[in-house]
């Protein structure tokens, strides 16, 4: 991986951290639910796999982590997790710490593990998050979510995010568009909570029973997030999936 993508990714990762930071608390609904697959919801809208993002976040108040514990947290989980090429990082200042390790996951996907820590006169906080990406062939995000949540669980309470993206040739116009997003809702049983219907962005925020996980936004339960886009230098246009928010701009 090449420096610009590791700087791109850990600026990413620290915005996912101020993301989970605005829109905690993250519920997960009653046992028994059935969990619906990002892979198999765009599959039936019929776009290609592109790439995919799993995301596990965890928030720990009052507590501080020197680098020496921050480095050796990130080695253990990197340990746990079966990270291979692992390579860590790392950076800190009187009042932050901040680590992390970059290698691949078990199904040749780039991982990242971060741990940051922070102190101040408001109080002290740490914060472990796991991002994946991938773009071969996906068998589940679901495992690779329960996964990243069973390593990470005895540090706090998880909370998990994904998104799949995938394409169809051309440009779509914005009805077939209008009609791909509301396939997508239809097979999940989602209610629309928002939405945007322009011509260059289609984007859809939802809430859907299949779905267990989902985030209070604007005082209503949030679940599902659709949004398509063409993108005229690779002459595709392309569908996001994500729940409970798309966390890259699209």
């Amino acid at each position: 991986m090449d420096r610009k993508l590791l700087t791109r990714r850990k600026t990413g990762l620290y915005l996912l951290i101020m993301m989970y930071l605005v829109l905690v608390p993250f519920y997960q609904s009653k046992a028994g639910m059935k969990e619906v697959e990002l892979k198999e919801v765009l599959e039936a809208s019929g776009a290609q796999l592109v790439e995919y993002n799993v995301n596990a976040h965890v928030g720990i108040l009052g507590e501080f982590k020197d680098i020496q514990e921050a480095e050796s947290l990130c080695w253990d989980l990197s340990r746990r997790l079966g990270v291979k090429k692992a390579v860590m990082e790392s950076n800190q200042s009187l009042e932050n710490v901040q680590t992390w390790v970059n290698g691949k996951y078990k199904g040749g996907q780039d991982i990242t593990i971060m741990v940051q820590s922070s102190q101040s006169e408001a109080g002290k906080e740490s914060n472990i998050i796991v991002d994946l990406q991938g773009n071969e062939k996906l068998t589940s995000i679901q495992e690779i979510g329960n996964e990243l949540k069973g390593v990470l669980e005895k540090h706090g309470d998880v909370a998990l995010s994904s998104w799949i993206s995938g394409t169809f040739q051309g440009q779509m116009a914005k009805e077939d568009q209008i009609h791909i997003a509301d396939s997508v809702m239809a097979q999940v049983e989602a209610k629309e909570i928002e939405g945007i219907r322009e011509d260059n962005i289609i984007s859809i925020v939802g809430y859907s029973k299949m779905i267990p996980q989902w985030i209070q936004y604007g005082g209503k339960k949030v679940n599902l997030n659709i949004a398509l886009r063409y993108n005229a230098y690779e002459h595709k246009t392309y569908l996001w999936i994500g729940n409970p928010l798309i966390s890259i701009a699209y």
